[in-house]
């Protein structure tokens, strides 16, 4: 018993860490180059363009960033009297979102509008509506009974150990180190984009665990469902009467991998992200330690939780700012999108 648990937790340090370092590949974030180079490469494109050209070139800081003349109108910036564009817009790639700490508290506060705004309880509402008829009826004990007679009665012990190893997929114990490490690795590494996509991926599945568990443990309590062993009532939900009416092991181990699939940046990837959070989720039916319909409670509040965090950090994209210059005045103009 002892080997087959510490097994299990290697296997569950094994397949986090895993997806730390995968979560870069699939979120595209390796780039051969330094963006830094990039304004060094214009000057000295437009130097060259001036001198095929036969004019002089000056250089000073006053030339090279001074206004256009007022009586030219332009619609951008000159330098070295090249027009560039501007215009800066946020945008959505891994590579550059980080979790500054001091901007942490504002970022949990917005995870909790988000997760407690009408369009999540809807989703919320839904789903534990869906999870209450399948606990309430006999659902829940023929689908359970169903997927051990499958399982236990394979040619061999292997799905039952493989699914049984998950489950420490859902250990808060080593799930909130490995998140905390991913983050902290962003912070001592700022320039790394490897470093930026981790700490992106732990930052957010802390945030998600910040969001989802108050809630799950209010939902475990309000539901009062039993394990399949506990009591005689079941999975039928007895408001306060157990706390198991959703999955605890579920959520935090499926939280992860749903957060690297919000970060994924094509379908094959998400799908494969999506399919390993069920195993924290597939572990607990396994074991006989709770019921289908708590075990996809377990799974829904990770994901809600997950999306929650996700829209927190792209509700302020839908915006750009760029220059202008007229006959009047400069400055800069700023466009929000609805």
């Amino acid at each position: 018993m002892l080997e087959l648990r510490l097994k299990s937790r290697f296997h569950y340090i094994a397949w986090l860490w895993v997806a730390v370092l995968a979560i870069p590949t699939s979120c595209g974030c390796i780039a051969p180059s330094s963006p830094r180079q990039e304004p060094i490469q214009l000057l000295a494109v437009a130097d060259e363009q001036h001198v095929r050209s036969g004019e002089t070139v000056d250089n000073t800081p006053s030339k090279l960033f001074a206004p256009p003349p007022m009586e030219e109108p332009t619609t951008a910036p000159v330098i070295a009297g090249v027009p560039v564009d501007l215009e800066l817009e946020p945008t959505s790639n891994a590579c550059s979102e980080s979790i500054p700490q001091t901007a942490l508290f504002g970022k949990l506060l917005q995870d909790q509008q988000q997760f407690y705004s009408s369009d999540s309880l809807l989703m919320l509402g839904s789903g534990f509506a869906a999870g209450s008829i399948v606990a309430n009826t006999s659902l829940d004990g023929a689908i359970q009974r169903h997927f051990r007679t499958s399982v236990l009665g394979a040619e061999s012990d292997e799905w039952y150990h493989t699914f049984h190893a998950s489950k420490e997929l859902g250990n808060g114990m080593y799930t909130l180190p490995v998140f905390a490490s991913a983050w902290i690795t962003a912070e001592l590494f700022p320039d790394s984009e490897l470093a930026a996509t981790m700490g992106q991926w732990g930052g957010r599945s802390l945030r998600g665990f910040a969001v989802g568990a108050p809630p799950v443990i209010g939902l475990q309590l309000l539901t009062g469902g039993s394990r399949p062993y506990e009591s005689p009532h079941g999975s039928l939900w007895k408001p306060f009467n157990d706390n198991n009416g959703v999955s605890g092991h579920s959520f935090m181990g499926s939280l992860p991998f749903i957060t690297a699939a919000k970060m994924a940046d094509t379908r094959t990837e998400k799908l494969l992200w999506y399919s390993a959070s069920l195993l924290a989720p597939l572990s607990r039916a396994n074991d006989n330690d709770h019921y289908p319909s708590q075990v996809a409670l377990g799974w829904w509040m990770a994901y809600l939780a997950a999306t929650a965090v996700e829209h927190s950090d792209n509700a302020s994209q839908g915006w750009t700012i760029s220059p202008y210059a007229t006959k009047e005045s400069t400055g800069l103009m700023t466009e929000v999108r609805f």
